[in-house]
């Protein structure tokens, strides 16, 4: 079962589930699709230090870090990297 953090978010943006959740010290993740293309939903815990994090990740466009495809105050929904390289191949 999928916890219910999740829920609204998955419905806002229209993904789907495509792996297991993860646990972190600040944030909750659960990899996701978006029509075909793979993704990584992340919603920050309460009390997290890394919610500014999304608006850098932002301002860097997927230059050197992952996309960010949709945000909020709440969340944030990433492209997926499937390897272990930062960049992801954008701008590297």
């Amino acid at each position: 079962m999928i916890n219910s953090v999740f829920t609204p978010l998955l419905a806002k943006w229209g993904a789907v589930p495509d792996g297991p959740e993860l646990d972190t010290p600040s944030s909750w993740l659960l990899p996701v699709r978006l029509v075909s293309a793979p993704a990584m939903l992340r919603v920050f815990k309460p009390n997290s230090d890394e919610r500014h994090g999304s608006e850098y990740l932002k301002y860097l466009g997927g230059h050197g870090a992952v996309r960010v495809l949709a945000a909020d105050d709440a969340a944030l929904l990433m492209e997926r990297c499937h390897r272990p390289a930062i960049a992801c191949g954008h701008g590297a």
